[in-house]
């Protein structure tokens, strides 16, 4: 069932940032499967992107070795030259036929796993994407996660856009699944440096209902509802869409996955984006992720993003939602670095909550100076001093500490500083003159 809130159509300001659409490193080509033809042709469309800057990579899988009688036959090494010398002189010609005798485009063929070495190599060259065919395979071959894309896009550090059939021009009609994550909305941002001028935007995100009679429940679900179109004018808002382009809401009800499909089919899309979310070695396995199955079920091309960083994911994170809170301590001394950073001599307020005695305020009118966390001895640093300079008039040390959040407004700029430790949190806000 497809339900909720109207579409609306967006016209979106001009942002001045350039980051969506530029690009750093060339557009690497898995070059291999019945598909070579239309993936060729998917890159000429993508070089100009990409300043012209092709590099078709074909992997030459090593030969099994035979057994005969305890005895292994090993592959002569004439014949492994003439494969790649074969590979070669096809692929050459291909080059000829689809991009001309004077593209500029890079020919590597190299022995090896597919998906390891085509990941690998588009690490070392710094893709700027990938791109492959989007491949279809038995069931035993999901089951073993051996399926070449599924496999090259777990590894991947660059956006993967795998191809289903012909991609003669630039996407026109792309479709954004997001579940309001920073993951999503990079997938998006990815998205728009491949886009056409004048592109549909479609930002579709879907939620079942647990259909129960529970009023509790209801009520949260009738929240959480209510507060979809301000949650998606701030996704809008992270992106910096060009003016050009129109972006529509949708909200959809049902399964994920078969609700993104059946809209992207009636769509006519010619592009579904996600975000890839990190997974445990045993969950790529076993477990059929969002990503996974869009891959499997798409009828037209799929562009994936891998994880962000943690300033990426931190940035917008705090953009997205108005916080960006980590249990993960080795992330601490980046996180509490960048918000010393972004607001060193701004004047504070610092404020211990503790169940037992309340909430008091300990200092307030300095200035911050940094902030650190020690891993030796698990401990934060604050360190405040005079708004007019010199050296730090005092420190304030938190143990314990499980959790840090930072705060900041619709405008990006901070607000303040959250470290949880125990029952209690340290705050660190910001005077309204800072």
């Amino acid at each position: 069932m497809v339900t909720a809130m109207p579409d609306t159509l967006t016209a979106v300001k001009p942002s001045p940032s350039t980051t969506a659409r530029s690009r750093t490193g060339p557009l690497v080509v898995a070059a291999g499967g019945d598909e070579l033809l239309h993936i060729l042709r998917a890159a000429r469309t993508l070089a100009p992107a990409f300043g012209g800057r092709v590099h078709l990579l074909s992997v030459l899988e090593p030969l099994p070795v035979a057994v005969l009688e305890s005895e292994p036959i090993l592959v002569p090494p004439s014949f492994e030259e003439e494969r790649h010398a074969e590979r070669v002189q096809s692929l050459e010609a291909l080059l000829r036929e689809v991009a001309g005798p004077d593209s500029g485009w890079q020919l590597e063929v190299v022995h090896g796993d597919p998906a390891s070495t085509v990941t690998d190599r588009a690490r070392a060259l710094e893709a700027g994407l990938l791109l492959m065919g989007i491949g279809r395979h038995r069931p035993i071959d999901r089951l073993l996660a051996s399926e070449t894309t599924l496999r090259i896009i777990r590894r991947a550090s660059c956006p993967v856009l795998a191809v289903a059939g012909e991609l003669a021009t630039l996407p026109r009609n792309i479709v954004v699944a997001t579940d309001f994550g920073a993951e999503s909305a990079l997938a998006a941002r990815a998205a728009l440096a491949l886009a056409a001028p004048r592109a549909a935007l479609h930002l579709v995100h879907v939620w079942e209902p647990a259909n129960s009679a529970n009023a509790s429940l209801l009520a949260l679900e009738q929240r959480y509802l209510s507060g979809l179109g301000a949650r998606l004018a701030r996704f809008r808002e992270v992106l910096d869409v060009p003016a050009d382009f129109a972006v529509t809401d949708h909200v959809l009800e049902g399964k994920t996955v078969p609700q993104i499909l059946a809209f992207a089919e009636a769509q006519g899309a010619d592009l579904i984006v996600a975000g890839r979310h990190g997974l445990g070695r045993l969950a790529r396995l076993f477990v059929g992720s969002v990503t996974t199955s869009l891959l499997r079920g798409a009828s037209c091309a799929v562009l994936v993003t891998p994880e962000p960083g943690f300033a990426e994911l931190d940035a917008i994170q705090r953009r997205l939602t108005g916080t960006s809170e980590t249990m993960a301590h080795e992330e601490w001394p980046r996180q509490l670095t960048e918000f010393a950073q972004r607001n060193r001599g701004r004047r504070t307020i610092l404020e211990v909550d503790d169940p037992e005695i309340g909430a008091q305020i300990q200092e307030t009118g300095y200035a911050l100076v940094g902030a650190t966390y020690d891993p030796r001895d698990a401990r934060v640093e604050l360190m405040l001093g005079s708004p007019e300079g010199g050296t730090p008039h005092l420190t304030r040390g938190i143990t314990h500490v499980d959790a840090v959040a930072v705060s900041s407004g619709a405008d990006g700029k901070d607000l303040g500083l959250r470290i949880k430790h125990g029952d209690g949190q340290t705050i660190l806000t910001f005077t309204p003159t800072a």
